[in-house]
């Protein structure tokens, strides 16, 4: 398994977990993340993400399917 680098390791001063942030849905099917966020759950642009839908709300996490396993 893969560790994903902390803000530390980053060089980073600033941790965005707990963070919220507003965002417009720009077009129909693409909403623009905080590069923080991005950054903090270790991918970049042209990555694979999981777009998992919940109850109440859409979780995005890194494209590993150690993921959906645990979050199910």
């Amino acid at each position: 398994m893969v560790e994903e680098p902390t803000f530390e390791q980053m060089g980073e001063d600033k941790d965005p977990v707990g963070d919220t942030t507003t965002r417009k849905v720009q077009e129909l099917n693409r909403v623009s993340i905080d590069e923080d966020f991005l950054d903090q759950i270790g991918v970049e642009k042209g990555d694979k993400v999981f777009v998992v839908c919940k109850e109440d709300s859409v979780e995005i996490m890194k494209a590993d399917a150690s993921k959906l396993i645990n979050n199910a």
